[in-house]
């Protein structure tokens, strides 16, 4: 149940704070990568496999959509 409560919260988090902010996605995406190295940089373990699963995800999917 508590998972499906943070899911729920972190949604209605996400929408209203993208209403507010109002940013163009495409920046956003074009910073990702940048943001993941410096998570890694941090040196949090913990976090380091979902990091570098995030970080792989796209600089392949970078990668696939290059001429």
């Amino acid at each position: 149940m508590a998972r499906f409560g943070r899911r729920l919260l972190r949604g209605i988090f996400s929408r209203a704070y993208k209403r507010v902010l109002r940013t163009d996605p495409a920046v956003l995406e074009q910073w990702q990568l940048v943001v993941i190295t410096a998570r890694i940089a941090e040196g949090i373990e913990a976090e380091f496999p979902a990091l570098h699963r995030l970080a792989r995800k796209l600089i392949n999917d970078k990668s696939a959509v290059r001429p």
